[in-house]
């Protein structure tokens, strides 16, 4: 006799349905349907609509990824209620694989012990990995779009006054390193690090010690 599947079930009310319900009841009856195959171990279950902190999710990644379990993977209604992003539901899929963990999305006959699972895990991550290469592309061309207008991409140079650029460069001349000229001008306000105040020395023209 074949050892049941055992999974972790996983329910996220959104804004326009909140109601666990039709989720629990969708879920229930793909475990009666194939009646021995799959047995839930444990419900998780997201009571408020939230796009950021999702407690039970994490409970349930946590003990799926991080304990000496038999739990073969997770089971949902729908892929939506589990994935926020086409990336993240991908990283998700990426993620159980490894671990040898199936998802299993009961209305959208999604199962990865089945041909047309297969191919649709594959085609989220070629998705996942055609929309991130599109933004790297898109920030590249904004970027080189605003330098060609005249803008100046980084972080803005920090401005030191002149008379703590005079007492910069005079410590420096009399021996003082640079993490203490830093630590110095934080002391009058003005965040830089000592590879900061290197730069900005050589700027100034003043002869660099050899290290």
């Amino acid at each position: 006799m074949n050892k049941e599947i055992q999974l972790f079930a996983y329910c996220r009310v959104s804004t326009k349905d909140q109601e666990l319900e039709n989720q629990r009841r969708a879920i229930k009856n793909f475990i009666n349907y194939h009646k021995g195959k799959y047995k839930i171990v444990r419900w998780f279950e997201e009571e408020k609509s939230a796009f950021k902190e999702r407690p039970a999710y994490d409970r349930m990644t946590n003990s799926l990824f991080n304990e000496n379990n038999d739990i073969n993977g997770i089971i949902i209604q729908r892929l939506d209620r589990i994935g926020r992003s086409v990336k993240d539901l991908s990283q998700l899929i990426d993620k159980l694989e490894k671990h040898d963990k199936k998802i299993i999305a009961t209305e959208q006959n999604i199962n990865p012990d089945t041909i047309e699972g297969k191919l649709l895990t594959n085609i989220l991550s070629s998705i996942a990995e055609f929309e991130a290469g599109l933004f790297k592309e898109r920030s590249k061309e904004g970027r080189e779009r605003y330098i060609s207008q005249g803008g100046k991409w980084g972080r803005k140079k920090i401005d030191i006054p002149e008379n703590l650029k005079k007492q910069a460069m005079k410590k420096y001349e009399n021996g003082l390193g640079t993490t203490k000229i830093s630590n110095f001008l934080k002391s009058n306000s003005i965040d830089i690090s000592p590879t900061t105040v290197y730069r900005r020395l050589k700027e100034w023209n003043v002869e660099i010690r050899d290290k």
